[in-house]
């Protein structure tokens, strides 16, 4: 009992220290005069809002910005852009249609000396949605600073840019010639996509890439795991700068897989020149077919090594190095 007191007492007063902080900050932009305190309550009014049709206004590029709440891009019903939106007092919303150019511009702005209180519908959420018809053959981007940023359904995009600060980002049954999503601080997550030039990338989370098919793609993350699986690319480099690397039924050409301080795992790959460095970690690999169609260049500077003889004569290419770390290649059909 002493001990669920006790720990009741600890998150009571973290809770009362956080929100003595929050205050304590408006407090001081107010200059410490409690007169000019103030608790703003703003409610969330929704903005629908629907373009001309793309047969007679067709636009050539979709730009959005924004400082708050989500973004989902989606399919329209229709063949006319459709928007979706939330503003109030301290939230506002620029749309500027231009020469066949798009821009969202959404920005939330603080009051000073006062706490700011967003209310809406039960419900509702304040995601922002861009319902883009299939019509639209342009270039899509998204800039998102505080959430998360999701693209789904769409077909035949030129090129498709998602970015968020600290966010998510996902992207699942979309077609583009070049697709590019990055997160500086979240997950990073593409599922389905075909795209001639694929990037994905997150400075702090998981990336995956999965059932996805490009000429050129990489997946990276300074700090997270990295899977890429059910893929096939012409080219692709793989990296994880701190953390794991997995690999699943996946065909490609040529490819490049490097990890600082973590695993490289792979299963059931058919790859035709396949390079695999890891610094500090373990490589596992499992090829399809036999290992007399490889060339196989494996070693460890520090761990052992299990692999079959190579084959100088065959024109695919295994190399697999490591400085602290075992490595381990095996194929399916020499263990039948």
């Amino acid at each position: 009992m002493r001990n669920v007191k006790k720990t009741l007492l600890i998150v009571s007063v973290a809770l009362i220290a956080g929100g003595a902080v929050l205050a304590g900050g408006s407090w001081a932009a107010a200059g410490f005069d409690f007169a000019k305190l103030s608790t703003h309550v703003n409610k969330l009014d929704r903005q629908v809002k629907t373009l001309e049709a793309e047969s007679t206004a067709p636009h050539k590029a979709i730009h959005v910005e924004s400082e708050f709440g989500n973004v989902k891009l989606v399919p329209a019903d229709g063949d006319a852009i459709e928007l979706v939106y939330w503003t109030n007092a301290n939230r506002t919303a620029d749309v500027k249609d231009e020469n066949g150019v798009l821009t969202l511009s959404f920005k939330e702005t603080e009051s000073i000396g006062s706490i700011e209180i967003n209310l809406m519908d039960k419900g509702q959420d304040d995601t922002t949605v861009v319902r883009v018809p299939k019509s639209f053959t342009g270039d899509i981007s998204v800039s998102n600073d505080f959430a998360s940023t999701t693209a789904t359904d769409l077909e035949g995009i030129s090129s498709c840019t998602l970015v968020s600060s600290s966010g998510e980002v996902w992207a699942s049954d979309v077609s583009a010639k070049t697709l590019d999503a990055t997160s500086n601080d979240g997950v990073v997550m593409l599922n389905n996509v075909a795209a001639d030039t694929l990037r994905a990338q997150s400075d702090n989370g998981e990336v995956g890439v999965i059932g996805c098919s490009s000429k050129d793609a990489s997946a990276t993350s300074g700090n997270g795991k990295v899977t890429v699986k059910e893929s096939t690319f012409d080219q692709a480099s793989v990296r994880a700068d701190n953390g794991t690397i997995a690999l699943a039924h996946l065909a490609c050409a040529k490819l490049v897989v490097a990890a600082d301080n973590g695993t490289i795992t792979g299963r059931e790959l058919d790859v035709a020149d396949g390079e695999y460095t890891s610094n500090n970690g373990m490589i596992t690999l499992g090829y399809v077919g036999s290992s007399s169609a490889y060339v196989i260049d494996a070693s460890s500077a520090n761990g052992t090594v299990t692999a079959p003889a190579s084959n100088l004569g065959a024109t695919r290419i295994v190399r697999a190095l490591s400085d602290n770390g075992i490595i381990t290649i095996e194929f399916e059909e020499d263990t039948q």
